[in-house]
């Protein structure tokens, strides 16, 4: 990450380091493929334990690298997106390129587009707690 970016600050502060780190990791392999995945898996755990919430993770073919918050999870995507309940039409991929204009836009690491649940009935992170929503 170049210093203009590292210096850049997010539009707001939200639980979790998945964006930067994601975001981060696929600037880092930008030349091997890396792809920065926006997801809405349900969690299993803490404050999101049972709604679907917004997570940042880098894909390199078919293996799901997730570094935030300390992990050091490299899981093939099929038991990834298994374990977290993700919908694979509903995962947004972006190039490095697209993401790296997406952040210069909006100066935050994501999420860049509205989560596709809302207004369909399932509950998510932004029913319960207000001010996460930062498209």
């Amino acid at each position: 990450m170049t210093n203009r970016k590292a210096t850049k600050k997010k539009k707001i502060e939200a639980v979790g380091n998945c964006g930067d780190v994601a975001f981060a990791l696929t600037m880092a392999y930008r030349h091997g493929g890396a792809v920065l995945c926006h997801g809405w898996p349900i969690g299993t755990a803490g404050p999101p334990k049972g709604l679907r919430y917004w997570h940042a993770w880098v894909e390199i073919d078919s293996v799901v690298y997730d570094f935030a918050n300390g992990k050091n999870a490299l899981v093939p995507r099929s038991l990834y997106y298994e374990a977290g309940t993700i919908e694979a039409e509903k995962v947004v991929r972006y190039t490095w390129k697209e993401a790296d204009k997406l952040f210069d836009e909006h100066e935050h690491t994501g999420p860049w587009v509205v989560n596709p649940y809302l207004g369909t009935g399932v509950l998510t992170e932004e029913d319960v707690y207000e001010g996460l929503d930062r498209v």
